[in-house]
């Protein structure tokens, strides 16, 4: 009987290694190689990750549970014939949800990133991920947000969630995925450069400790500029948040992933 680690995947096989002895593998995930259980603890961590409740909000837990049932109900009805769509996409309702709670809620950050983000990214061949005991045990999205001034193109990482197992947390399997990630497009596109933000102080600092620079969100780098063209106003509100920008541009730095 052909065992887990053995059946056919659909996706392609960038790298074989071995965690603790046990075989696993770098991929470029297509949809059908990643079940249900699987999508859903991802798109769950990333919800666990980006979700919090706002401080300027009164009463902001109790909101939030209140959103998340109109949200429920609205995605319900969401899938009546005929009228669902209407009603999935009424900016009426989207004024009424943010009265109530002036965020997505945890419920909708899952919902997106398993119904909509991850699905795209994946559609797309931009989602990297380790495969092994015939489960997708790490993900590792990436973008590309278009071109400089000067013509290069600039990337970023987005999505990363590893499983909740102790046998693949701690196994350093997301570096391993941004490495494989950054090694594949600078071998497609030698000239690109690279962007991100990150609020965590930590994180920044062991970015900087590994080659990657930290400046403010709207610096005047030709890759931040096109991270702050893409969405000026959103760049502004994580930059009053406290996010730092970084940037990397390999024909000049040198980057670690360890």
């Amino acid at each position: 009987m052909e065992s887990d680690f053995e059946k056919i995947l659909k996706s392609e096989v960038l790298e074989e290694f071995e965690v603790d002895e046990k075989p696993a593998r770098v991929i470029r995930l297509q949809l059908q190689d990643i079940d249900e259980q699987d999508l859903t603890e991802h798109a769950r961590n990333l919800a666990d990750t980006n979700f919090q409740l706002l401080d300027s909000v009164p009463n902001a837990e109790k909101r939030a549970v209140v959103r998340t049932r109109m949200f429920g109900i609205r995605q319900k009805l969401g899938n009546l014939p005929v009228v669902g769509g209407k009603i999935r996409d009424s900016k009426i309702l989207d004024g009424l949800l943010n009265r109530v709670y002036p965020d997505i809620t945890h419920e909708e950050h899952f919902r997106a990133y398993k119904d909509r983000a991850f699905p795209r990214y994946i559609g797309q061949g931009q989602v990297l991920a380790v495969e092994m005991d015939g489960r997708i045990v790490s993900v590792q999205a990436f973008n590309n947000l278009g071109k400089t001034a000067s013509g290069r193109s600039v990337y970023e990482f987005t999505k990363a969630s590893t499983l909740n197992d102790a046998n693949y947390r701690g196994k350093r399997l997301n570096p391993r995925l941004k490495k494989t990630i950054f090694d594949d497009v600078m071998a497609k596109d030698p000239e690109a450069m690279w962007i991100g933000g990150s609020v965590n102080e930590n994180h920044l600092g062991k970015l900087a400790s590994r080659g990657w620079h930290v400046v403010e969100m709207d610096d005047s780098n030709e890759a931040i500029r096109v991270m702050y063209d893409s969405d000026p106003e959103y760049i502004k509100l994580m930059k009053e948040q406290g996010y730092k920008a970084i940037y990397l541009d390999p024909k000049v730095d040198k980057v670690t992933w360890e």
